[in-house]
């Protein structure tokens, strides 16, 4: 699994950032769903290769709406650039959706499909340009073929122009969308100050923190890196767990540079990073950490930190 989807599934995997993520992406529909009835549907429906989402709620009110079932399918753009391809992935993953939700039905009790709500999160640095509906992509018909053209409708949920209000969420979950909003941004000094301040501040426990500021460390530029390892080492990071986040800052820059002159710069900056985390697990472990601890706040298996355990008894 890819970092970015990795962590993703991570941040999301509790009940209340679900529904901090309805609140988000879909402002509208929180405010008639019952928001204790948000449920995540342990499926995924792109073959590994995105991080999505399926979410399930029932509506609330009078009526013959009440209880009424609505899905929200959000789909994580992690890339610098957009997807022109986005909403025929989406009517394809929908329609696999459908299916899924039929098949899991009994016989005699299958009746109209829910309503799924299309949702694409997006956090790179280029402006979306990619159209919103499904006919936006189509050569221009006529009148006598549009009414055998179906359409499919999405929501966009930029993160880099999204309005401050709509982030006033869970903690945790507002970290992790900082997080999103930054990672692929080119960063200027004054900005990566302010978000090393703002993850420093934030309540969120230090495991949540360390993971954040290695997903950035980890996923950033190679400049943005910079200017965030810099930042770290001039605040002298003290805080629970910064000890951890300083050495995979150290490391990474160290490792990164020798690497790179030795195997070029691609190589040698994943050769480094991997270097960077095993420093971490061996100190961890110096200090007394357990193996599942570690296998928790760097991301290894409990093989790889078994294996550096033996090393350093030898």
């Amino acid at each position: 699994m890819k970092p970015h989807d990795e962590i993703f599934r991570e941040m999301v995997s509790d009940p209340e950032a679900q529904r901090d993520m309805i609140r988000v992406c879909l402002p509208d529909l929180a405010g008639r769903i019952d928001l204790d009835s948000v449920t995540a549907v342990d499926a995924t429906f792109t073959g590994g290769k995105q991080a999505d989402l399926l979410l399930s709620m029932r509506e609330r009110g009078d009526g013959e709406r009440r209880g009424r079932k609505h899905l929200v399918y959000m789909l994580v753009e992690h890339k610098s650039y957009h997807d022109p391809l986005v909403p025929t992935q989406l009517f394809r993953y929908m329609g696999a959706i459908w299916h899924q939700q039929w098949e899991l039905r009994e016989s005699n009790l299958r009746g109209p499909l829910p309503l799924i709500h299309p949702v694409v999160l997006y956090h790179g640095e280029r402006p979306w340009t990619t159209p919103l509906e499904l006919t936006g992509q189509h050569e221009a018909g006529d009148s006598d073929t549009v009414p055998f053209v179906t359409d499919l409708v999405y929501r966009l949920v930029d993160l880099s122009t999204i309005e401050p209000e709509r982030l006033r969420v869970a903690t945790r979950t507002l970290a992790y969308l900082i997080t999103l909003r930054h990672v692929f941004r080119r960063l200027e000094q004054p900005t990566a100050r302010q978000l090393v301040e703002t993850l420093g501040m934030l309540s969120i426990g230090a495991k949540t923190r360390i993971r954040l500021f290695e997903y950035l460390l980890f996923s950033m530029p190679d400049e943005n890196t910079e200017l965030l390892v810099t930042e770290l080492e001039e605040r002298e990071y003290t805080m629970e767990g910064g000890e951890a986040i300083m050495t995979v800052a150290q490391e990474l820059r160290r490792q990164g540079r020798e690497e790179g002159l030795r195997y070029g710069r691609e190589e040698g900056l994943k050769d480094g990073r991997e270097e960077a985390t095993h420093e971490v697990a061996r100190r961890m472990l110096a200090k007394g950490a357990t193996v599942d601890f570690v296998v928790e706040t760097t991301g290894l298996t409990a093989e790889q930190v078994a294996a550096l355990r033996n090393d350093e008894k030898e």
